[in-house]
């Protein structure tokens, strides 16, 4: 009789083999969502500081004019809401006291990720913010205005500056954009 050398695994290495694949999976699903956040949360970050710096922009390069002749507004503004922000206009002052309004015609609403929220530290003083158009103005203000709660401002206002938070609601990563109102710096972190 000849013997025949079987070589197989036995149930016991099969069992090893399948548990230090299943760990090596676990660490890979968690990293990818871990990347995903990460993604996510950049992704919003990097957008709404392009956003921030066209409508500096379009402050600092833009005509005169005026919005009651509905050419030029005298502010470019941002406003938050609850599934994102959306662009508007602000009208000139009188008496230090003007109000602003989301431009249908312009009105780019920006819906996060529902994972992504940016928030104010400051909401009732600093629901939004809007870029003084510096050409041709002949007012004295300060380049970025803070914009209350019911939309309106007051440019003698004594906020120096507006924080902003933007945090992914699943892994708490927040990141934070200050914005100095009176020289008009946008500092990230």
């Amino acid at each position: 009789m000849i013997k025949k050398n079987k070589k197989a695994f036995s149930l016991l290495e099969l069992i090893v083999a399948m548990g230090v694949i299943a760990v090596i999976m676990g660490l890979g699903i968690t990293g990818l969502v871990s990347l995903r956040t990460t993604v996510e949360l950049q992704g919003a970050y990097s957008e709404f500081v392009e956003n921030l710096k066209s409508l500096q922009n379009q402050g600092k390069n833009s005509t005169s004019g005026s919005l009651g002749s509905n050419s030029v507004p005298f502010m470019y503004g941002i406003f938050f809401t609850s599934t994102g922000y959306a662009f508007g206009n602000c009208d000139k002052p009188t008496s230090n006291q003007g109000s602003c309004f989301i431009d249908s015609s312009l009105a780019k609403v920006n819906t996060l990720n529902k994972n992504v929220l940016i928030t104010s530290t400051d909401p009732s003083n600093c629901s939004g913010i809007a870029f003084v158009r510096l050409p041709g103005t002949n007012i004295n203000v300060d380049p970025i205005i803070a914009i209350n709660s019911n939309g309106s401002y007051n440019i003698n206002n004594p906020i120096l500056k507006c924080v902003y938070t933007i945090k992914h609601s699943q892994n708490n990563t927040i990141k934070t954009i200050t914005i100095n109102l009176k020289n008009g710096t946008i500092t990230l972190s």
